[in-house]
């Protein structure tokens, strides 16, 4: 079990919310056992009963993570990215007055609050592709239709 407490309360809502990664991780310490690490990220996914869509990012990662990575700096691009020392970093190309190009390294920190997946997933319109296939219950409903339930 994480064990910084800011680490350990993420787990125990993300358990109270029903994530599945989180139970089964929690399980697995109430059984003694170390919990197998699941996905740095998942998005849970709920249909309302008139067919609304309800997406939620949830991040698992590591507190020092790159997707915790906090930056002073403005840059939307670079060129290479890491840990050194305990601190995340990147790159950028920079030019001088004479076109020269030089290499600046930006050094951030880590802030385990954050995420920057999320923080994209949260603020971009269609940025979820792929395929899921799950099970469904089909349940009559009164006026002839018909509302399929998903479960797990």
């Amino acid at each position: 079990m994480p064990t910084d407490w800011p680490a350990r309360a993420r787990l125990h809502l993300a358990a109270s919310e029903g994530d599945p990664i989180a139970l089964k991780q929690l399980r697995d310490i109430a059984l003694g056992a170390e919990p197998e690490p699941g996905p740095d990220h998942t998005i849970t996914v709920e249909w309302g009963t008139h067919g609304g869509v309800d997406y939620a990012f949830r991040c698992h990662a590591g507190p020092e993570s790159l997707c915790h990575a906090v930056y002073d700096c403005t840059c939307e691009e670079w060129t290479d990215g890491g840990v050194k020392d305990g601190k995340p970093y990147h790159t950028v190309m920079t030019y001088d007055d004479a076109y020269a190009e030089h290499e600046v390294r930006h050094v951030g920190r880590f802030e385990p609050d954050e995420c920057n997946e999320r923080d994209w997933f949260e603020n971009s319109d269609e940025c979820l592709r792929g395929k899921v296939t799950f099970p469904v219950v089909g349940e009559y409903e009164s006026g002839g239709g018909m509302m399929f339930q998903a479960v797990s």
